[in-house]
């Protein structure tokens, strides 16, 4: 992973080193990212809707909050990828007699830090598909599509996070409700307005 922030490349540079052939960034990276864009939509369409809706203030610096944190958990998922992938590498390089569970404890441990990231990501993208919807239903009408625009980006970016987990779930016979919290997001960002 390059020492350089995501939230602080060019869109070209970004999509350049999601092009390229390096691990990371890549699809949770991509969701991340795309949840961020749901969120700054949803932050203009909230700063032109203060005539409409009385919380859009409210809205629009949640959904700030969310970009932020969104941006940060994009170089967490290149940091958490590169963990799971160095952890394979031990394993196959390791004198396995020594200790033959190490290595699989070392991958299991960074497959689940992999599968958290996706799995806020997720949430977060449920959040961001809520307070689109606020804006969608009653907001500037002239904001209407970019409001409506930020609730389905959102949402794909809910279901692609959690399709993430339930691979990493999957690959590393994770334990715990991993896919029952994803889905969980996934309907929230579908079906439920924020109140």
């Amino acid at each position: 992973m390059q020492s350089t922030s995501l939230g602080h490349e060019t869109l070209e540079r970004f999509l350049e080193r999601l092009a390229s052939t390096d691990p990371a960034p890549g699809g949770g990276g991509s969701v991340a990212v795309a949840t961020a864009m749901a969120a700054a939509l949803v932050e203009m369409a909230a700063g032109l809707s203060t005539d409409q809706v009385a919380e859009a203030a409210d809205i629009g610096a949640e959904a700030g909050h969310i970009r932020r944190r969104a941006l940060t958990l994009a170089d967490e998922d290149a940091a958490a990828y590169t963990r799971v992938l160095d952890a394979f590498r031990r394993r196959r390089d390791a004198d396995t007699d020594a200790d033959p569970d190490a290595g699989r404890r070392e991958i299991h441990e960074a497959l689940e830090g992999a599968t958290a990231v996706p799995l806020e990501v997720a949430g977060l993208a449920a959040d961001v598909a809520g307070l689109g919807d606020r804006l969608v239903a009653g907001g500037n009408p002239n904001l209407e599509g970019d409001a409506a625009a930020a609730v389905h980006l959102a949402r794909a970016a809910a279901r692609a996070a959690a399709r993430l987990v339930e691979l990493n779930v999957a690959h590393g016979k994770l334990d715990g409700d991993w896919r029952d919290q994803a889905a969980a997001h996934v309907t929230r960002a579908e079906t439920e307005r924020q109140a």
